[in-house]
């Protein structure tokens, strides 16, 4: 058998330590154990029996099931004093019920923070969202702006162009007219120019008519002495032509041949000044080429730097937001840390409910005396060493319980706040104790 195991004392069935009621009969194993602890070992009851009253009805060990006397202290087989066992098994209830009620605090303290950082969460979005939604509207705002200004701007520019076409348009009719009129002026000083001019002719060939007839008689007679004097003159000049021919046939062969050694030169000079050009052409494309290349390569060095640049910022980012979250943690952990300090210095768990209720003997505290659902005002009348009592001013009862049937106690600094009917009331302690439920018929007493 399981030294951690609770053995039910009515039938026998093990059942883990945090078990409140037998997993097989259905009994309340704390009420039970509570019972079984004033008298001897346990004696196994009839299965249609309830609990028994004292240690003194048990004849079975709770521990090994070994019949024993009744008036037997400890288990001849195990060797367990009855006493003590149910002691232990009571305390190890009543940790296990203790650990229970601290874990639900915390996890409703856990889920209190939870939600104290979705509404945080939540405001911090709304204000981000309103924030996001004004700086929307003041850009739309400016953006209408800036549309109506641009609108007024091309309107005035239209305008301004309207105006400026009309002034051309009237200074080109007025540059016209001024030019029909040079033209019609011109036309008329070239009418009266070429009226002056054939009468100036016509004077001119009546002049040159009389001057030719004189000429024709002069050269008529010069005439004849010329053709003697020339006869001579062409016969001189005959000869003088074919020596200048054969001297001008030597130069043609000459000037010939330097103008083939010429061309000649040209067109070499010319190969090699498109060879030049052609050499020029590919050194300029190939600068080009190294000079894109370059470009590029410049370009991705620098796409490069900037994508080393923002991983580096994004790592920065990542292990700032690392320390800060961790910085955090540290300061929320230290901060319980102290709270939890505070408060048990503060409210210091005491050994055994005795030294606990003590603090608040003669005070107001609140405990579910008649019912299990609901937590009343009463005061703390007297602490004992196995019970406390309870004194109920309104209707003058005296409630008093064994310490093994507190299920939980609740300390807090400024007070625990319960609810009933509606208002909230604050109490230095609260209890709550176990109350036997037994099922008749169809109804609950």
């Amino acid at each position: 058998m399981d030294d951690n195991a609770i053995q039910c004392p009515k039938c026998g069935h093990e059942n883990s330590t945090s078990a409140i009621e037998c997993d097989k009969c259905g009994v309340t194993l704390s009420l039970v154990l509570k019972k079984s602890t004033k008298g001897g070992p346990p004696k196994p009851p009839e299965p249609e029996q309830t609990a028994p009253d004292s240690l003194s009805d048990l004849s079975v060990c709770p521990k090994c099931g070994h019949e024993v006397l009744p008036s037997t202290e400890e288990c001849i087989k195990c060797g367990i004093i009855f006493s003590k066992y149910f002691k232990v098994q009571d305390r190890r209830l009543r940790e296990t019920q203790e650990k229970l009620e601290a874990e639900a605090l915390e996890r409703e303290l856990e889920e209190k923070e939870a939600q104290e950082r979705e509404k945080a969460i939540q405001l911090q979005k709304q204000a981000e969202a309103e924030e996001k939604e004004r700086a929307e509207a003041l850009k739309r705002e400016l953006e209408e702006k800036e549309a109506q200004e641009r609108d007024k701007a091309i309107q005035l520019q239209k305008q301004a162009e309207a105006e400026e076409k009309e002034r051309a348009e009237a200074l080109k009719k007025e540059q016209a007219e001024k030019e029909k009129a040079k033209a019609r002026e011109a036309e008329q000083r070239r009418k009266d120019q070429e009226a002056e001019e054939k009468e100036a002719q016509r004077q001119k060939e009546q002049e040159e008519k009389e001057q030719q007839a004189a000429e024709e008689e002069a050269a008529a007679e010069a005439a004849k002495i010329a053709v003697a004097e020339a006869a001579e003159a062409e016969k001189q000049a005959i000869e003088n032509l074919q020596k200048e021919v054969a001297n001008l046939e030597s130069e043609s062969s000459f000037l010939k041949s330097e103008t083939e050694k010429f061309k000649a030169a040209e067109a070499e000079a010319r190969q090699k000044n498109e060879e030049a050009l052609h050499q020029i052409d590919i050194l300029n494309r190939e600068k080009e080429d190294l000079k894109q290349a370059s470009e590029s390569l410049k370009k991705e060095r620098d796409a490069l730097q900037e994508a080393e640049d923002i991983r580096k910022e994004a790592e920065a980012a990542e292990i700032k937001a690392q320390e800060e979250q961790a910085e955090a943690l540290r300061l929320e952990r230290e901060d319980k840390q102290k709270r939890t300090e505070s408060i048990l210095k503060e409210l210091p768990p005491q050994p055994n409910f005795e030294k606990l209720l003590l603090k608040y003997e003669g005070q107001e505290i609140g405990i579910n005396y008649d019912d299990p659902a609901e937590i009343k005002k009463a005061q703390l009348a007297k602490v004992n060493e196995d019970h406390f009592s309870v004194l109920v001013l309104e209707n003058e009862l005296l409630y008093s319980y064994p310490f093994s049937n507190i299920l939980s106690v609740v300390e807090a600094s400024d007070g625990v706040p319960v609810d009933t009917s509606g208002e909230t009331a604050n109490y230095p302690i609260v209890v709550r104790v176990l109350h036997l439920m037994v099922k008749k018929k169809w109804s609950f007493m």
